[in-house]
């Protein structure tokens, strides 16, 4: 069978959702069916090979539709910019040759209505759900002949939306546990690693800031300042900053002190981000109390910090 994958999103990219499309693309494979992901050509910082970018097999096809990128415009367009982006690509799709007993899944409420239109068995998975223009957002997603919900929340929005239980699944995200189950311990991955075997170490992985938003990041610097006073071997290892992100933390260490309690470091590649998690004494994940964080995400970080088999803050 043949499942198409459709997004409008930028890939590669280094934001989260890239990579869980992608291994979400390479599981269908592994399952035994053909796939293939269709996304716009977008500009990106991010060239080349996506499955040596997220280190994934090669077993499904990568296709980029040409579309024009309204979104890189945004400082002009405002939010305008998505929608035109959107409705590009989305009439880009409109020729591309699907077959008729394809099952077309996608992440995009208008791209589920496009292809249900079209007489095309969608899914949608749903990851987040509209604030403005619900009445929309629902219209668009009851073209879906089956909906994957990523949280219970998001479930219940989906049966009061007219969905029936048997139309819908819940399958939280995951962790590939070949690459972050490693059998190594604490003091190994800290010499493997260079790291300090006297420290409490305090681990966070992943974007230190999203869209302009703080993650937790100057809490996290805060309390380190706080907890310094009584152990001194405490010890702040961050990983996923931009260069940006770490000089502007790194001042905001410097002004509460403890410069040298902290070390704030760039992206690594998964495979190095799970020894970094083994050489923690605790990982920390100070998400901020919204709607979105608390009913609608399945944190990717989450998973992975599990298989860590360290303590969660």
């Amino acid at each position: 069978m043949k499942l198409y994958y459709t997004v409008n999103a930028k890939i590669p990219t280094d934001k989260a959702n890239g990579y869980q499309i992608c291994k979400m693309c390479e599981e269908f494979s592994n399952a035994g069916l053909k796939v293939e992901l269709l996304v716009p050509t977008r500009e990106s910082r991010f060239q080349g090979d996506p499955f040596e970018f997220y280190n994934i097999n090669k077993n499904f096809r990568f296709n980029k539709i040409r579309s024009f990128d309204f979104v890189k415009y945004h400082k002009y367009l405002g939010k305008y910019s998505f929608w035109l982006q959107s409705i590009i690509y989305s009439f880009k799709l409109l020729f591309k040759k699907i077959d008729k007993d394809a099952i077309i899944y996608s992440r995009n409420p208008e791209i589920v209505w496009l292809f249900g239109l079209r007489g095309y068995k969608t899914i949608f998975e749903v990851h987040r759900w509209a604030e403005t223009k619900i009445w929309l957002f629902e219209y668009f997603i009851k073209r879906a002949k089956k909906v994957v919900a990523v949280t219970n929340e998001l479930k219940k929005r989906c049966l009061a939306s007219g969905f029936s239980e048997n139309d819908i699944l819940i399958a939280p995200d995951a962790v590939d546990l070949k690459v972050f189950d490693l059998d190594i311990s604490k003091s190994s991955a800290r010499e493997k690693l260079r790291l300090p075997q006297d420290k409490i170490i305090l681990g966070y992985i992943g974007r230190f800031r999203t869209m302009g938003e703080e993650k937790g990041i100057p809490e996290i610097l805060k309390a380190i300042s706080l907890l310094a006073n009584n152990y001194i071997n405490i010890f702040f290892l961050a990983i996923g900053g931009t260069r940006e992100d770490i000089d502007l933390y790194k001042d905001a260490a410097k002004n509460l002190g403890i410069s040298d309690k902290i070390l704030l470091l760039e992206k690594v590649e998964r495979p190095i981000v799970a020894i970094y998690q083994k050489a923690c004494d605790m990982l920390l994940m100070p998400f901020p109390y919204t709607k979105h964080f608390a009913y609608y995400m399945s944190p990717l970080k989450m998973f992975e910090y599990m298989a860590s088999k360290r303590p969660i803050i």
